[in-house]
């Protein structure tokens, strides 16, 4: 019933989003665009797309040796690219991060590592996200978005560290309160992340891969812009996608749809970019993320016939 409430909910939202839109943008305009793109521009972004995935997996892998759980990246590959189904055809990413962690639970153990594996590999994602707004902001400053975005920064910097120092005492707690099964889920979780963020060549690693990871993504939305023959250039490129990127996570729609498209009209209007070619930009840019997600959903099934 719960699941159901939320679909629902997901649903609403995702389609009252996309009414709103309809009452302010000529969408007949925005489908001509996207029917415009040249057959080997879109060739070229799922490649990107995939070469994407491939570095996520590298950067999943380095995460779960560290706390201990060692797999080949090519399997990691596979798991992730059918996470990647569920995650552009269902209700969020985090309908792929539950894949993710039963499918590794039927080739490793124990569930406790592999569920903080998964937690970290998001986090880790999240600060090289963040880590390229902020770069962004400082190197073309665009008053509308500067002042909230650093004071959201500032916050989420600061809740950081405390989680960090929090963890740091949950790891120190005393061994007899393990009897408690909480206490000690908790305490594993703990002893993970400190151990990972206390390895500085490795987490500065997985900040190289997590900052390399959207660039790529950057220059994926900007490909697409510039064959649409949107005229924006590459710096504002840098300072805009991750922010619809950010907006992207808050799981309130049915896999970002809606929330994506509002946030791209509204970030591409501060540099003049008309909402018709945004919305076009935005939902071309759903569509091949979509035929990439397919792409696990067939190997899903190709892996279930053959078990």
């Amino acid at each position: 019933m719960k699941t159901s409430a939320i679909i629902l909910a997901k649903l609403a939202i995702t389609g009252l989003l996309f009414w709103y839109l309809t009452t302010k943008i000529d969408f007949s305009e925005s489908f001509d665009q996207v029917f415009s793109i040249s057959p080997g521009i879109v060739i070229l972004v799922i490649a990107l797309i995939i070469a994407e995935i491939a570095v996520v997996s590298l950067r999943w892998k380095t995460i779960m040796k560290k706390i201990g759980i060692n797999l080949r990246v090519f399997e990691l590959f596979k798991i992730y690219l059918v996470a990647n189904f569920f995650n552009v055809t269902l209700l969020s990413s985090l309908t792929g991060d539950a894949f993710r962690l039963w499918k590794l639970s039927r080739i490793t153990k124990p569930l406790t590592k592999i569920f903080n594996g998964i937690v970290l590999d998001r986090l880790v994602g999240i600060i090289g996200l963040l880590s390229i707004i902020a770069i962004g902001i400082f190197i073309l400053p665009i008053e509308e978005i500067e002042q909230w975005t650093k004071r959201s920064l500032l916050v989420f910097l600061i809740t950081l560290i405390a989680i960090y120092f929090i963890l740091i005492r949950i790891k120190d707690l005393r061994k007899d309160l393990e009897k408690w099964k909480i206490i000690k889920f908790f305490k594993k979780i703990a002893t993970d992340t400190v151990a990972l963020v206390k390895d500085y060549r490795c987490f500065s690693l997985m900040i190289f891969y997590s900052l390399f990871i959207h660039l790529i993504n950057i220059v994926v939305i900007y490909i697409l812009a510039v064959d649409l023959g949107i005229a924006i250039s590459f710096l504002a490129s840098f300072v805009l996608f991750p922010i619809v990127i950010l907006f992207m996570l808050v799981p309130i729609s049915i896999a970002g749809w809606g929330v994506r498209e509002g946030a791209m009209v509204i970030f591409l209007g501060l540099v003049g970019i008309s909402s018709e070619s945004a919305l076009a930009l935005s939902l071309l840019y759903g569509i091949i993320l979509t035929i990439v997600g397919l792409a696990g959903g067939i190997l899903w099934l190709i892996e279930k016939n053959n078990s």
